[in-house]
């Protein structure tokens, strides 16, 4: 077996090639080995017009792999006895004036929110959703501060018929992680950050990752969008270093801003069952079918595939103007991740396999 180090080159050169192909302006990517070893990269350029290289320490909002925080989050809180995978989360929220009008609202557990089987519509696809935020950002003058809080981004799917009943299909739902917010501070008493805060980023030492909850965030890539994008955001989406729209909408659908050097050190962590006391990789890890024909399954807020390196863990996520994908392999104990500044077209499931091979192939 060659020593990991020999292939940095061949992973750095793999990179640019990807950058020269698929023309995306910048990207970020790292690696972590079966021992702990962390070797992170960058291509291309984080801010085009200026001709700003991309440094491998540059952030990005992440998208949906903050899922996999919030649900670590809640597993916790599991695991302490203050929340329950299986009893119907009526048990905590009952008593909210809106609990009534929740699609499914009295049959769902925590377990059918994390793994989309709630049957939960996604606020996402509202058309009222896409139209009132479209009209805050692209208005004359624009307002950036402009989000929706938690409570009003459930409106939007209040009163509304369930996808099916609980428990017998799936259907990625951004409103069911907001709900598992929901819970998180209900039973904690404490903001979802701050228990994020205390009980991963600050032990676990993940510095480059922390909340996307204002729009000026240090060190942040601009990311580029479509011309054509759905919320009538500017091509590139910072003006003067700030974000020209408010990262919160997010919150526990994703909502953090970090670097692929944080992000393959948490997933080695979490699905090597390190990242907390107690065992919870059985529930983690426990899933149902997202997409049968690709042999793709859905944990506790992990996409489980089957890959030409067996099993690989993790999620994917899309903000405006960013991509972010992950994949840990439990046969080698190796975490990849690669963040690009754009949301345009690019299938980043490609392009991470391509890193992939580069490092698995000279271990087989």
């Amino acid at each position: 077996m060659r020593d990991a180090f020999d292939d940095i080159e061949r992973f750095q050169t793999s990179l640019d090639i990807l950058q020269q192909q698929t023309n995306f302006p910048g990207a970020t990517a790292a690696f972590i080995l079966a021992d702990g070893q962390c070797i992170e990269f960058a291509t291309g350029y984080a801010d085009q017009e200026n001709q700003i290289a991309m440094t491998s320490d540059i952030r990005m909002l992440s998208g949906s792999v903050g899922k996999t925080f919030t649900s670590a989050v809640a597993l916790g809180l599991v695991q302490e006895g203050k929340l329950s995978l299986d009893i119907p989360i009526a048990r905590w929220l009952a008593q909210e004036d809106w609990f009534s009008r929740l699609p499914n609202g009295d049959n769902i557990s925590l377990r059918m929110l994390l793994n989309h089987s709630s049957g939960l519509p996604n606020h996402n696809h509202n058309k009222r959703f896409n139209t009132t935020l479209r009209a805050a950002l692209s208005a004359d003058p624009p307002n950036p501060d402009f989000y929706f809080s938690p409570r009003q981004l459930l409106e939007f799917v209040l009163d509304q018929e369930p996808l099916f009943p609980v428990g017998q299909g799936f259907a990625y739902s951004n409103t069911g992680y907001i709900l598992v917010g929901m819970l998180i501070e209900q039973v904690s008493n404490k903001t979802y950050y701050e228990e994020l805060q205390k009980r991963f980023l600050n032990p676990l030492s993940l510095n480059l990752t922390e909340p996307a909850n204002h729009r000026d965030l240090p060190n942040l890539s601009p990311g580029y969008l479509s011309p054509d994008n759905l919320l009538g955001l500017p091509e590139k989406n910072m003006r003067n270093g700030v974000l020209v729209f408010h990262p919160a909408n997010e919150w526990t659908d994703g909502g953090l801003v970090t670097n692929p050097k944080d992000i393959v050190q948490w997933a080695k962590l979490l699905y090597e069952g390190k990242a907390m006391a107690g065992a919870y990789l059985d529930n983690l890890l426990t899933a149902i079918p997202r997409n049968a024909a690709e042999k793709v399954d859905y944990g506790l807020g992990v996409t489980i595939s089957e890959t030409e390196f067996g099993k690989a863990y993790g999620h994917s996520g899309w903000t405006p103007g960013y991509q972010t994908i992950l994949k840990y392999f439990p046969k080698y104990k190796v975490a990849i991740a690669m963040q690009v500044n754009t949301s345009k077209d690019l299938n980043m499931t490609t392009c991470l396999q391509f890193l992939v091979r580069v490092i698995l192939r000279a271990k087989n």
